[in-house]
C-alpha cells in the first residue's frame, strides 16, 4: 500500500501519454495521411510529437508492468488469485470499450463503402472481421490490420498479462529472475528471428520488452523503500543524469548511434529512470492525489481506444466539407483535445464503470 500511494503520478502520466498519442501521433500517422496530406511541421518538438510519440506506448506497457508487479505478483505467487479470476477481471475491464468502439468503426467503414470510398481502417466490411476484433486475437497471431488500430495494444497487453501470470507462479521456485526471460527473448527477436518466426511481430516484441522492464521497475521501487535517504538521493541523481543525457542525444537525432532499437532504448534509458526519479516526491504525490488527476488517469484508456473512431468521423466531416478548419492549426488540435476528453468521459461513465465489476457468464464458462 505504501508503494501504491507514492505512484499517484503514474495515472496522470497515463493521461498525458494517451493525449499525446491520440492528438499528435495518430493525427500524423492516420488522419492527414488518409486525407492525402503530409506533415508540414519542422519544429523539432512538434516533429517528435507528431512522428515519434508512438514511443509513449512503451510507457503504457512499462506502467502496466509496474502496477502488475506491485498489485498482483505476490497474490498470484501465493495462490490468492486464480488464473480465471485474474484474466476475467482484465477482460471485464478492457473488452467493453473495445467492443463498443469496434462496432462504431465497423459502421463507419460500411458507410464509407456505401459512399464509394475506401474503408478507413482495415479495408474490410466483413462481419467476421467485426467479431474477431472483439477479442483482440488477430494481431497476436499475425500482422493483419484491425478495425480499431489501437486494438494492437490490447492484443499485446493481454499476452503480457498471461505470460506474467505463469511466470509469477514460477517465482516461488526460481525467484524474480524468470521475468528476465521475455526481455531476453524480445532482444533476440529484435535483431535476429523476426523473419524466421513471423508470429513474433514487432508489436509483440515492443510490448513484451517494455512490460517486463516495467515489472523489474516495480520490483526496484519496492526495494527502493528500504534504502537509506542518501542512497535514494544518489539513485535519483543517476536517473536524472541518464534522462538528461539521453534526451540531449535524442534532440540531436543521435539515438541510433547511442543505442538501437529506439523503442527499447527509450524504455530502458528514459521511461524507467523517469518513473524512479519521480517516485517518493511527497509534494508530487499530494498534488496528483486530487480526484481530478485520478479521474484523468481513469479516462486515459477511453481516450486511447476511442481515438480512431473520433478521427474517422472527423475525416468524413472534412471530406464532406462540413468541417471547415485548418487541420494544421492549433485550433484544430484544441478541438481534438476537447472531443477526446468529452468522448472519454462518456465512455468511462457509461461503459467502463458499468461493466468494470461485471462477471460475464460467457467469460466464466470459457475458463471453466
Amino acid at each position: 500500500m505504501e508503494t501504491r500511494n507514492k505512484l499517484n503520478y503514474i495515472y496522470f502520466i497515463k493521461f498525458l501519454c494517451a493525449v499525446i498519442i491520440a492528438i499528435f501521433h495518430h493525427w500524423s500517422a492516420h488522419f492527414i495521411t488518409n486525407l492525402g496530406y503530409t506533415n508540414i511541421f519542422t519544429n523539432k518538438i512538434l516533429v517528435f510529437l507528431t512522428i515519434k510519440s508512438y514511443i509513449f506506448v512503451e510507457l503504457f506497457f512499462i506502467m502496466s508492468g509496474i502496477l502488475y508487479y506491485i498489485n498482483s505478483n505476490d497474490k498470484i505467487k501465493n495462490n490468492v488469485i486464480t488464473f480465471k479470476d485474474f484474466i476475467i477481471k482484465k477482460m471485464s475491464r478492457l473488452l467493453p470499450v473495445i467492443i463498443a468502439s469496434t462496432i462504431f468503426m465497423f459502421i463507419c467503414d460500411v458507410g464509407l463503402s456505401l459512399l464509394g470510398k475506401n474503408p478507413w481502417s482495415c479495408h474490410s466490411t466483413s462481419i467476421f472481421d467485426l467479431f474477431i476484433n472483439f477479442f483482440s486475437g488477430r494481431v497476436v497471431i499475425s500482422n493483419s490490420n484491425v478495425l480499431n488500430g489501437n486494438i494492437w495494444y490490447i492484443n499485446v497487453i493481454f499476452l503480457c498479462f498471461i505470460i506474467a501470470y505463469f511466470l509469477s507462479k514460477k517465482t516461488k521456485k526460481y525467484g524474480d529472475y524468470v521475468f528476465l526471460i521475455p526481455i531476453i527473448i524480445s532482444l533476440i527477436l529484435y535483431y535476429n528471428f523476426m523473419e524466421v518466426l513471423p508470429i513474433f511481430n514487432l508489436w509483440i516484441v515492443r510490448g513484451l520488452s517494455a512490460f517486463f522492464i516495467g515489472v523489474y521497475t516495480g520490483k526496484f521501487l519496492l526495494l527502493f523503500n528500504e534504502y537509506s535517504d542518501l542512497k535514494k538521493e544518489l539513485i535519483k541523481i543517476v536517473c536524472l543524469l541518464l534522462l538528461v543525457l539521453y534526451l540531449v542525444i535524442a534532440y540531436f537525432d543521435k539515438v541510433g548511434i547511442f543505442y538501437t532499437p529506439e523503442t527499447f532504448s527509450y524504455s530502458l534509458f528514459v521511461f524507467a529512470p523517469l518513473i524512479i526519479f519521480l517516485y517518493n516526491f511527497k509534494l508530487l504525490n499530494k498534488l496528483f492525489s486530487y480526484k481530478i488527476f485520478i479521474f484523468l488517469g481513469d479516462i486515459s484508456y477511453s481516450i486511447y481506444i476511442w481515438n480512431m473512431p473520433i478521427l474517422i468521423i472527423l475525416h468524413i466531416l472534412y471530406k464532406a466539407h462540413i468541417l471547415h478548419i485548418n487541420i494544421f492549426s492549433y485550433q484544430f488540435f484544441i478541438l481534438l483535445f476537447i472531443i477526446h476528453i468529452v468522448v472519454a468521459i462518456f465512455s468511462y461513465i457509461f461503459i467502463e464503470k458499468k461493466f468494470k465489476n461485471c462477471k460475464f457468464s460467457f467469460l466464466t464458462k470459457l475458463f471453466e
